[in-house]
């Protein structure tokens, strides 16, 4: 996984340190989801201008409100990632392991750091400045990667919305994660045959494989809202964006409402969002 949001260096944000690191062996960079696939001989070159940083638990790696020089490939450990509000109150938290990416955007950009990166379990970190980042987003398929990842990671930060249904109370709409996963397939099964059959254009049960396909969204081209009756509650609507793979302006929508909360006009209100 990837998580962009994050913050300054123990390096201060000093490239000329860079040198200073071990070396990093290309073929170690494939730990990272974004790698996997790429050329040796491009992972070679990227690997040549990279170094190996080493941290204990307690050691900060990077630092909210610092400027980004570089950017970050856990290769072991583990590191959590924080966001603070301007009063100290912690916004989110996550746990980055082996592959994540850190400080993709910000180093990109220029912006200062937008959370704090600290070792929690002793480990490494292969980094590198604002140069090897240009080169690594030019290895092919790694830049549509890092889109698709980090379009994840923000439906995850997404906070529900609250949706007015003209007089029939009140439903929460928030991105479709990986994790409904299971909760989708289960929904499915329960449904009517007349509503899989609207849905599905088959009333029979649906395979784990097109559950998979219906939970494995890039949020690029393919994107989900779900609705709920509370903020973090159980599915009762479902809306799907499908881009047309000739012509992104144009999407195919789908739309399902379990049973008990047909007619309320939930499906209206997921067809506006979508």
């Amino acid at each position: 996984m990837i998580d962009d949001n994050v913050v300054a260096a123990r390096l201060g944000g000093d490239a000329s340190r860079m040198a200073s690191g071990r070396g990093v062996d290309g073929e170690t960079l494939r730990v990272s989801p974004l790698l996997d696939g790429a050329d040796a001989f491009a992972l070679e070159n990227l690997s040549a201008r990279m170094r190996i940083d080493e941290f204990e638990p307690g050691d900060r790696v990077y630092r909210q409100g610092d400027a980004a020089e570089t950017f970050g490939i856990v290769m072991d450990g583990l590191f959590t990632v924080e966001n603070r509000h301007d009063q100290g109150v912690v916004l989110w938290e996550r746990s980055l392991g082996p592959g994540a990416v850190v400080g993709v955007t910000e180093t990109r950009s220029g912006a200062d750091r937008m959370a704090t990166v600290t070792c929690r379990v002793g480990g490494r970190m292969a980094t590198g400045d604002a140069e090897t980042l240009t080169d690594m987003l030019a290895i092919p398929d790694v830049s549509g990667r890092l889109m698709r990842i980090r379009s994840e990671q923000l439906a995850q930060r997404a906070e529900p919305i609250c949706a007015d249904l003209t007089g029939a109370g009140e439903i929460w709409l928030r991105p479709f994660l990986p994790s409904d996963r299971d909760e989708l397939g289960q929904a499915i099964t329960q449904v009517s045959d007349r509503t899989r059959r609207l849905r599905f254009f088959s009333g029979g049960p649906v395979s784990g494989r097109v559950v998979d396909y219906l939970a494995n969204l890039d949020y690029v081209n393919h994107f989900a809202w779900a609705a709920s009756q509370e903020p973090h509650g159980a599915g009762i609507g479902i809306v799907r964006i499908i881009r047309d793979k000739n012509d992104p302006a144009v999407a195919e929508l789908a739309v399902a409402i379990t049973d008990d909360h047909q007619g309320r006009g939930i499906g209206a209100v997921l067809v506006g969002a979508g």
